[in-house]
């Protein structure tokens, strides 16, 4: 009996002899089927790749049409978004006018000229009609005051009704148009968003213009065939095989080494693009056959031609003949003695590893005999049978450890979960704060840079006339952090009451700051601490009374623009148990507002490592300050959004705004 020391060996004397004695065979009884086999091998090989090639350009154009959409998508969310823009502006000169700010007239001549002056993308702008057609705003002087209701566009479309008749859609609508731009007399395919603004009934719109659009696709379209020329460039492995593309206009678009004789016969290539056989045969200039398939691609109307000659066709097959005659007629007799015990040996035991692995994990990756039995083998089937071996112990420890590791990490996010809930129960309620007094309105913001965190902020009546504001933001971040803000958000209740009612006097910021600061510096073994920020307003006259333990400054806006409330300045809360506060005040007057927050805002960082600065956030307050106060943190947040665009949080965040008026 023959031994075989390696599996290697036997897989080689396996696979030579499946080759071998089928080509011996095929090679004496059926060279010439052999031959013509080949050849349609090599003809479905020649146009499998052609398919290869129009499913590239299927892609390619399937990348171009949504690469398209997505501009014109893009296009529709802009105008969506600046309409917003321009509906809020013109709002706040409505509210402004409710508030009895301002007349409704002087409210709506402004509203109109903040509208005519806004500009966007591309010089694009904004119009303004009645209900009656009327445009009250327009940068064109040639339609303002007009009543255009039957006003066409350059194809004859109504626009400026079906403009009315979409703004009145529920969130607007979108209409197609053709309409000339500002100082040019041509026109040009636009794209329009109304939408209806109900307190005045007014329509208001804008329009872009879609012709950068087109360029884009064909910007997009000729790089399209450029990849495709580079395709055809690498599918070339013989000299006589070539590639070329032409459209329906016979203009070549990617030429061949063939192209003098392709150029007189494209009307032949698109007549078999239509046949069922999809290819030509025909005989080139210098009398060769040639064999070439086609590919109409529809959607473009091109037609891709795949070009061999017919001797490169043949040759693998007339070589296979040559060589199975030398190698096979030598081979032939040893290789049929041989066949059957090797078959046997070999496949075996790769038949039982393939049971085992198939079924390891219905078995619960147990071990098994038989595996055990080929582990002893000195082959590569015993080698392989080892791995088996040591694969099921593997798999068994690690899914063993891996059920541990999910348990323990699904209990730690369960209580990170309750935890979030809990520490954004402790907020304060802005209804129950507000519900017994009109002459002020408060919101605030939280958001932890993790699932909990240690920023905070609370206001709560110290008695009927008084209200407590305060802001803070304790060192690190995560779970300790959001331990030590709820021990310093008691210790501030705590304080307070413990001032007014047993200490009888009222409580002033410094006072409140002297023993929250005792309490937390006691047996505070980690050295955490709070910076904050604690005011007392007098909800009667106005005035508050403040402190500050190294928080970051408040901002001030009121008539004259934007302050910081920078004249106090000390250590924060939990550093030196010794340590004495100050109290400043200033006086609210009607319509001021004082905005609180930490400084996760300005030390915000955009992509490029710049941060968004206290400078930037005063910008974002004077240019919203009219808002009341939950569209004037929107308006901060989403400008904090825009700017750090898709970097983490570096830090916690909270906001406090309060506005005061009088009486």
């Amino acid at each position: 009996m023959i031994h075989l020391a390696t599996l290697k060996t036997k897989i080689v004397l396996l696979i030579s002899i499946a080759l071998l004695v089928p080509g011996l065979f095929l090679t004496l009884l059926a060279r010439r089927a052999v031959e013509n086999d080949l050849y349609r091998i090599e003809r479905k090989a020649s146009a499998a790749s052609l398919h290869i090639v129009g499913f590239d350009i299927e892609h390619e154009y399937r990348n171009l049409i949504d690469y398209s959409d997505s501009l014109l998508s893009s296009r529709r969310q802009k105008m969506k978004d600046m309409s917003g823009i321009v509906l809020s502006l013109i709002d706040g000169f409505y509210k402004s006018y409710r508030k009895g700010l301002i007349p409704e007239d002087r409210a709506k001549a402004l509203a109109l000229e903040e509208v005519k002056k806004f500009r966007y993308g591309n010089n694009d702008y904004f119009f303004v009609y009645d209900s009656n057609f009327v445009a009250i705003s327009h940068p064109d002087p040639v339609f303002m005051g007009k009543m255009l209701k039957d006003y066409k566009d350059a194809k004859g479309k109504l626009i400026i009704q079906e403009l009315m008749s979409m703004s009145r859609q529920p969130g607007g609508g979108f209409t197609d148009y053709w309409w000339k731009r500002l100082n040019d007399n041509s026109p040009a395919r636009k794209i329009g968003y109304s939408i209806f603004y109900p307190e005045w009934k007014w329509m208001i719109g804008t329009g872009l213009y879609l012709d950068d659009i087109d360029e884009e696709y064909q910007k997009k379209l000729n790089l399209m065939i450029r990849n495709m020329a580079a395709t055809f460039s690498k599918l070339r492995t013989e000299k006589s095989s070539e590639y070329f593309l032409f459209n329906q206009r016979k203009q070549i678009l990617i030429p061949s080494q063939f192209s003098s004789d392709e150029h007189g016969r494209m009307t032949d290539f698109m007549a078999a693009a239509q046949s069922s056989e999809k290819s030509l045969r025909y005989r080139s200039i210098g009398g060769v056959w040639r064999q070439s398939n086609v590919l109409r691609f529809e959607p473009l109307d091109w037609y891709v031609v795949n070009t061999v000659d017919e001797d490169v066709l043949n040759q693998p097959g007339k070589l296979l003949v040559r060589r199975a005659v030398i190698v096979l007629c030598s081979v032939l007799g040893f290789t049929l003695l041989i066949a059957y015990f090797l078959a046997s040996r070999i496949s075996r035991p790769i038949a039982e590893l393939t049971g085992y692995a198939q079924t390891l994990a219905s078995q619960e990756f147990r071990p098994q005999p038989k595996v055990e039995q080929l582990s002893l083998r000195g082959d590569e089937t015993g080698r392989l049978a080892r791995a088996f071996s040591i694969m099921q112990k593997t798999l068994e420890e690690y899914i063993r450890n891996l059920k541990e590791t999910t348990s323990a990490k699904e209990r730690m996010e369960s209580e990170l979960r309750i935890a979030r809930e809990i520490q954004m129960s402790m907020l304060p309620k802005r209804l129950t704060v507000a519900a017994h007094r009109r002459n002020f309105d408060i919101h605030g913001y939280l958001e932890p840079a993790r699932v909990v965190g240690g920023d905070f902020y609370d206001y709560f009546y110290v008695d009927e006339t008084h209200l407590c504001l305060t802001i803070g933001d304790v060192c690190d971040k995560g779970v300790p952090a959001s331990l030590f803000m709820a021990v310093s958000k008691t210790l501030i209740h705590s304080a307070v009451t413990i001032i007014r009612d047993y200490a009888a006097q009222d409580a002033l910021p410094n006072e409140i700051l002297d023993r929250v600061n005792v309490e937390l510096q006691r047996e505070n073994e980690k050295c955490m601490f709070a910076t904050v920020f604690l005011g007392l307003v007098n909800l009667e006259n106005g005035e508050m009374q403040y402190s500050n333990a190294g928080h970051t400054f408040p901002i001030l806006l009121n008539a004259n623009g934007a302050r910081m409330l920078d004249d106090l300045s000390a250590p924060p809360l939990g550093i030196r148990a010794n340590q004495k506060y100050k109290c400043s005040s200033i006086g609210l007057t009607g319509g001021n507002t004082l905005f609180l927050y930490t400084d996760g805002i300005p030390e915000a960082y955009n992509p490029e490592g710049i941060q968004f600065t206290s400078d930037r956030l005063k910008g974002t307050l004077l240019a919203n300050q009219s808002e009341s106060v939950e569209r004037l943190a929107g308006c901060v947040l989403r400008d904090l959004n825009d700017f750090t665009g898709n970097c983490p949080p570096g830090d916690d965040i909270a906001l406090l705004i309060f506005r005061y008026y009088l009486g």
